[in-house]
């Protein structure tokens, strides 16, 4: 009984200072408006920790807490919107990679372009003020395709990285960090 209070009391103080990373991280690329996009990826990819150390509901609860101070602290609100609409992938990847390979990318690509038509209808609604066009001197329509066509392709990256990142976590950092060690 008392290793199992002693495992909950890790696996929430655990997701408690990726929870205030993120924040952190988040908080950064607030002030930094170039910034933005990175500090929400920086702050999903903490969720790796989590995934592999508490498992479970933990990783799902770290977004949901990260992503409801951002949005409750953070002075600029478009990094927490950001990482609303992509912090959930580490625990999605985790999924959907169990499935065949090319279902896989079919079912992360539809998921991702989903959440950026609804990202960019939240940014339109909410944010008028945020400039949306990627190249002022041509029209809107054009300015849209380049838009999915760059967000795709660094969405393609960002779970290449990912997926690197997981793998150096999983043979390298875990057993210096010694989180492994229940």
């Amino acid at each position: 009984m008392r290793s199992r209070i002693s495992k909950r009391t890790r696996d929430l103080a655990l997701c408690a200072i990726l929870c205030a990373l993120g924040v952190l991280v988040l908080f950064l690329g607030s002030l930094i408006e170039v910034l933005d996009l990175s500090a929400a990826m920086i702050a999903s990819i903490l969720c790796i920790a989590v995934i592999f150390e508490a498992g479970k509901f933990w990783p799902w609860l770290t977004y949901a807490v990260t992503a409801l101070l951002a949005l409750l602290l953070l002075p600029n609100k478009i990094p927490a919107v950001i990482y609303i609409m992509t912090g959930y992938y580490p625990m999605v990847k985790r999924l959907v990679e169990k499935l065949p390979r090319i279902f896989a990318w079919v079912i992360k690509i539809v998921l991702f372009n989903i959440l950026l038509t609804l990202f960019l209808l939240i940014c339109s609604s909410f944010f008028p003020n945020v400039d949306l066009m990627l190249v002022p001197s041509i029209g809107r329509e054009y300015n849209i395709l380049i838009g999915y066509a760059v967000c795709n392709l660094v969405f393609v990256l960002y779970d290449i990285a990912l997926k690197r990142l997981i793998g150096y976590y999983f043979f390298v950092l875990r057993d210096r960090l010694r989180l492994n060690k229940r």
